[in-house]
């Protein structure tokens, strides 16, 4: 009883420092230099603040070694030999400067709100026009992306044409910051949930007709291992769970940079399919592993446009562990 009551004990004090470490004061400091980074790019043109942070991703590719090598080792087994080893760093390089202008563009949108410029900045592209008919008749559609384009225009533009939509959030380690980043998607923006038990709240969704939108393309250390670039990837399951049970149609969503700042296009490719027959876990990894290569499409169209500084591949399949790969024994990071 002693030795349980040490280690409860032991056990609470991890958990009190664990919660230290995500809203306590040091978590408060890095939150308030992170929103102070961004004070200068509001008062600049929306075309300067986005040329900003382009800078500033090329400042992080420098800056941020660790990233570096997870960028051209992800670029390196997507590609093989495809590209030689100044072409991977130059598409690793541009691809961060594009993930630091999707970040001031989440910044920048309420500003866009606000003003109105939202309105007309986004054109629709393909597929819109079938996936609103069906949203407008309060069937349920779900939505999926991947980490390219500019995925915070899309959804905030689809929110201010009335669209009802919910969307999971994936926590960060800083929940200081995480709540910041939450109130400010939520101005004119959609419902958000943590992915934590996201799934109730995205079954309330569809069942009343609604829409739900989600990225699958991050590592899921109890994901679904299906290919992505030939290679095993541990993926979240959601979109299959979820389209066995409405018999929703699923659609991979894309907003391109037309001119960043000015003009953008939101696309929806779809709708996805899967072959019929098999059982319930058969059919849901089907599901994924269809989604899963329909991002995959997107990738290889414009490589730069994706986030390669993510450890897509950290988790590995037990039958590879034993020979020495990389588990996933260890806490996920986001990107």
């Amino acid at each position: 009883m002693e030795r349980v009551g040490t280690v409860n004990r032991a056990e609470e004090r991890a958990r009190r420092r664990r919660r230290r470490r995500r809203r306590g004061p040091r978590a408060r400091v890095e939150s308030l230099l992170v929103r102070a980074c961004f004070l200068p790019l509001l008062l600049l043109p929306p075309r300067a603040a986005l040329w900003m942070a382009r800078r500033l991703g090329d400042l992080t590719w420098l800056l941020l070694p660790s990233r570096r090598r997870i960028a051209i080792d992800n670029l390196t087994r997507a590609f093989g030999d495809r590209y030689d080893p100044r072409e991977r760093a130059r598409i690793g390089r541009e691809s961060v400067g594009r993930f630091a202008m999707t970040v001031v563009e989440g910044v920048l949108l309420p500003r866009w709100i606000a003003s109105g410029r939202l309105v007309g900045l986004v054109r629709d592209g393909v597929g819109v026009a079938r996936v609103r008919e069906l949203h407008d008749r309060r069937e349920p559609v779900i939505f999926f992306a991947g980490h390219i384009g500019a995925w915070e225009v899309g959804v905030r533009h689809l929110v201010r044409e009335g669209w009802r939509i919910g969307v999971p959030y994936r926590s960060t380690r800083n929940e200081v910051l995480q709540d910041w980043i939450v109130r400010n998607r939520a101005i004119a923006g959609p419902e958000q949930f943590p992915r934590s038990g996201a799934l109730r709240p995205m079954v309330r969704r569809l069942a009343r007709g609604d829409a739900v939108t989600m990225f699958i393309d991050q590592n899921e250390r109890h994901g679904i291992f299906v290919d992505f670039f030939g290679v095993p990837a541990a993926t979240v399951g959601t979109v299959g769970v979820l389209a066995e049970r409405f018999g929703a149609e699923v659609h991979f969503q894309w907003v391109r940079r037309l001119e960043p700042g000015r003009r953008y296009s939101i696309e929806f490719h779809g709708p996805v399919t899967i072959p019929a027959g098999g059982d319930p876990e058969e059919r849901v990894r089907a599901w994924t592993a269809a989604a899963t290569a329909r991002i995959e499409r997107a990738v290889r169209e414009d490589p730069a446009d994706y986030l390669w500084i993510h450890d897509r591949w950290r988790t590995r399949p037990p039958e590879e562990v034993g020979g020495g790969s990389r588990s996933g024994s260890r806490p996920e990071e986001d990107a």
